[in-house]
Formats: structure tokens, sequence, C-alpha cells
């Protein structure tokens, strides 16, 4: 090892370590000068009390009035004037000063008077210390009833659980308790509850967060107040509505051998939507497979679609409840995009539809929904 390494480790060892104890004193000393201006005068004017007569902090804040009252500071008082109990033994080499023989010669005054404040304060806000004169923090034995006026008190108060025995009243709790620990524990073995796991190694119960999509229960308790119904039927709903089968023109109309049905229009329209095709639909109806396939061919077109999308969007437009359930699920801000849909002129065949459709056809799917339900039950009513 070098010789600078060497005299470098050897002073790093033999310099003594600062703990954190020590650097928070430190922090008190360079703060005396502010608490002795600020806190010493208030601690000096008030008149604490306290349950226990022999409690040492009031007798510490009493030794220090009398030295101060005399113009005298805390080190200048000898050591055997300090209350005991007030200095704990760990606390020893920072608030007192020793000799050559490990002796204590005296107190540090600043620290000392800094750490009965603190005290002070602690059992102050415990309720420990209190003052007579005040009246937020007086005694809890003034906010109490006297024994005499008990009896008086509780036939006032009129509460049924005070007029029995405090060990009846703890049992009903008890079996309250244990009945709501044994549900617990059930709905935990048959794993009702999601949001807890048990660890069997650790013996321990884990809380997670769980995931709850607002929108998916939002739609589940909707529907779950609907009747069931089919989706030929919402078809023939809407089509009564807004005739947008209409717009789903042949090909070639003069040529055309058999004009396409609402039913055979309906069964198309579906297969391609669920992805089931044209063979899978006429397996399961009562529409052959060559009128779905030339169906398809000639009605189902990008230029045909467009005129439909367009007769749904614009009757939804003219719908006059559906501003309100802007504002409900959507904020202002949505509803001012209402408004300006409100405004526009209907859609010619091929113009894009507006951003605001886009996100409420959902919306769309229940009101559609609802209506069947109503004209299902011979009400043709809007709500």
């Amino acid at each position: 090892m070098p010789k600078d390494t060497l005299l470098a480790t050897g002073k790093r060892l033999c310099e003594k370590f600062v703990s954190q104890h020590e650097l928070r004193w430190q922090a008190v000393d360079k703060a005396a000068l502010r608490f002795k201006k600020q806190l010493r005068p208030l601690y000096m004017a008030l008149e604490f009390s306290s349950t226990a007569t022999d409690s040492p902090w009031l007798l510490a804040l009493r030794w220090m009035k009398d030295a101060f009252s005399r113009r005298q500071t805390l080190t200048a008082r000898p050591v055997a004037e300090c209350p005991k109990g007030t200095i704990p033994k760990r606390l020893r080499p920072y608030l007192m000063t020793f000799d050559a023989h490990g002796e204590a010669t005296g107190i540090n005054g600043d620290r000392y008077e800094f750490w009965v404040y603190r005290q002070i304060r602690k059992r102050f806000e415990a309720g420990d210390l209190f003052l007579n004169d005040s009246l937020r923090h007086r005694s809890l034995n003034d906010e109490l009833v006297q024994m005499e006026q008990k009896a008086k008190a509780i036939d006032a108060l009129d509460i049924p659980w005070l007029r029995q025995p405090i060990d009846t009243t703890l049992e009903a709790l008890f079996a309250e308790l244990d009945g709501l620990w044994r549900n617990f524990d059930r709905d935990l073995r048959r794993g009702k509850l999601k949001h807890i796991e048990y660890d069997p190694i650790q013996k321990t119960l884990a809380w997670r967060k769980p995931r709850v999509d607002k929108d998916k229960a939002l739609q589940a308790s909707f529907y779950a107040k609907l009747q069931t119904r089919g989706i030929p039927d919402i078809f023939r709903f809407v089509n009564e509505r807004c005739n947008f089968l209409s717009a789903l023109t042949p090909l070639q109309p003069r040529y055309a051998k058999r004009i396409a049905d609402e039913d055979s229009l309906m069964a198309t329209v579906i297969a391609q939507a669920i992805n089931h095709g044209n063979l899978l639909m006429a397996a399961t109806s009562d529409i052959p497979y060559h009128v779905l396939d030339v169906t398809h061919q000639q009605c189902l077109r990008l230029s045909t679609l467009k005129p439909a999308n367009d007769c749904i969007s614009n009757f939804i437009a003219q719908l006059q409840h559906l501003p309100a359930l802007f504002i409900r699920l959507g904020g202002p801000l949505r509803q001012r995009r209402w408004t300006e849909i409100r405004g526009r002129k209907p859609h010619r065949q091929g113009a894009p539809l507006p951003q605001i459709f886009w996100p409420w056809q959902r919306c769309c799917r229940l009101y559609f929904a609802c209506q069947s339900c109503v004209a299902a039950n011979g009400n043709d009513q809007r709500k």
C-alpha cells in the first residue's frame, strides 16, 4: 500500500464517526436563537396542568421558569437541580457535558430547553397535559358528566344499548363479528372475493385493486332490463323507421331476374356481419343459397352500403331524446358537437359520416333495442 493511501486510511479510522443523532442536535444548536425568541415567551406565559401531580415535564418547566426569571442560563445551574426522568440514558451524551473521568458536570442548556419543549408538545397533543383556562384544550374531565348526574344524563339520551349491561352488548357485538368472519371465510374459499388472494405458504392475505369496466357494467345493467329480441326483429324495426333497405338496389335492375325482398337482404347482411357466409346462412334458414349469393353480388356494394348508412345516421340525428344522452354521458363538449351536427344538412350519397357518430354506435343499438321492446308490447311511443 502506498504511503499516501496508508496515511489517508489511518486518518479515516482515527476520525470519530458522526451519527445521525449528532447531526440532528447540531441542527438544533443552529436554531437555538429562533426557538428561544419565539417559543420561550409562549411556554413561560402558559400554565400547564396534568392529572399526574408528579409529572417530570411540569417540574422541568417550573425549574426552567425559575432560572429564566432570575436571568440565569440552564448551563449555569447545578446538574443536581435537573428533574429526574427528563433525560433518557440514550440522550445523555447529547444533553449533558462530562469531564475527563466521565462524570456529568452540567447540561447543554439550549438542547435541554428544546427537548423539554418538544416533550411538552407531544404530551399536550396526547391529552396528558392541558390548560384550565382554554376552551379547546381543556381537560377531558371537564367535559364528562359528574357521577351524581350520570343516571339522569343516560335517561335523557334515550339510547337502548345504554340501558343494558356492557357484557350483553359485548356478547352481541362478538357474535356479529364472528358471523362476519365466517361469511368472509366462506366467500374467500368459494372464490367470490376476486380482489383478495390468500397465500397458503406465507399465510397472508393480499389485496389488489379490481379492474372495473364502467362501460361494460353499464351495458350489462342496461341489457339485463330488456327482453330478448332477435336480430331480424331489430332489423325490421329499424327498416320501418328509416327504410334503409331501399338503398340496397341491384347492380342492373333492368336485367335482374328477381328483385331481392327484405328477408333476403337482411339474411345476406347478417351473414356477412357475423362472418357466417351465405352457405351457412342458407343451411340455417329457409332461403336457398343461390338467392343469397345473387343478392350478395347484386345489392351489397360500397355504392349501396354508404347510402344505407346515411339513412340510419340521418334518422339518428333527428331523434329528440338523444341530446340528453349526450349531456349525461359525454359532457358539454359532446353536447356542442351534437348541436353542430343537428345544424348540418342531411348527408349526401357517399359523404363521410361525422366522427361523432362512430363513438355513439353503441347508443344507437341501445335505442333500437328499446324501441323493439316497445313495438313488441304494442306501444309505439319513444321514451
